[in-house]
């Protein structure tokens, strides 16, 4: 049963009482296979889609559900109908995790105040567990791109903390400087991605300052056997106990893992969820 609690605690770099799985990037043909819809009415509109995504996301036993509420496209566009309506559509216990319009690396140059005003109108929802910011797109930021960031997505953590809410961050670029930078804005959590640093070395120096979420790569999650995928899993939780570390892949694009892999990861944490 989701609790979003339990990702709380981990965000809060503190020990959950479960297992927690991670995973806001989920393809199309996974969501459809996981709920059993398919074609084109299950993604007809922004409520029928969010339908969708919350609908697997209870069956994966994740602890929020990944929802976007606007886009920036020569301004602010956001969606009220979802706004308003999303709360109510959630089952009991599962929160929120807003996926936002992007990050600013991948919105036209000068959204910042259209970024900032995206959280503004989001932040309100009683249910928003936390934000994930998304810079995916593999550009490495230039000195003054640099500077930027981190000024602005200073402010919005700033934000998300006044409000009770979290911040986290996910980069296609270089990690250690992503996560150079997520330390510094004041991010509470960093979705992992494969660098000279390992994930289990990064977690033992960082984890007193920043939570990590993933573990297991796309490439070990669509070659690997069940049996392997759950001893990685022991292997991160022996290690972590769970503790500012979330389970889950580094899927950036919403690449289509195999249904095998994704539902042995899935069942890793319904197992020790029981």
């Amino acid at each position: 049963m989701a609790n979003m609690r339990e990702l709380i605690r981990v965000l809060k770099r503190q020990e959950p009482g479960r297992p927690v799985l991670f995973e806001p990037v989920v393809s199309r043909p996974l969501h459809e296979r996981l709920v059993w819809r398919s074609g084109a009415t299950p993604w007809q509109d922004s409520l029928a889609a969010a339908q969708v995504v919350i609908d697997s996301s209870r069956i994966c036993g994740l602890d929020t559900a990944a929802l976007s509420f606007g886009r920036i496209e020569g301004g602010l566009c956001l969606d009220p109908p979802l706004l308003a309506r999303a709360p109510s559509m959630l089952p009991p216990g599962m929160g929120i995790l807003d996926m936002g319009p992007g990050g600013l690396l991948t919105l036209p140059p000068g959204s910042h105040e259209a970024f900032l005003s995206y959280y503004d109108q989001v932040l309100p929802l009683s249910p928003l567990c936390a934000c994930l910011v998304r810079d995916i797109t593999g550009h490495t930021p230039s000195d003054p791109e640099q500077a930027t960031l981190l000024e602005t997505y200073r402010i919005l953590c700033q934000k998300l903390h006044a409000q009770g809410k979290y911040a986290i961050y996910s980069a296609g670029y270089d990690f250690p400087q992503a996560l150079g930078l997520a330390l510094e804005a004041g991010f509470d959590a960093i979705r992992y991605q494969p660098s000279p640093l390992s994930f289990e070395d990064c977690w033992r120096e960082y984890h007193s300052r920043i939570a990590l979420l993933g573990g297991l790569s796309c490439g070990f999650l669509s070659t690997a056997k069940p049996l392997a995928i759950h001893a990685r899993c022991d292997a991160l939780m022996a290690l972590t106990g769970g503790k500012a570390m979330a389970l889950g892949s580094d899927n950036l694009h919403g690449r289509d893992i195999p249904y095998l892999g994704f539902i042995s990861l899935t069942g890793y944490v319904e197992r020790h969820t029981r």
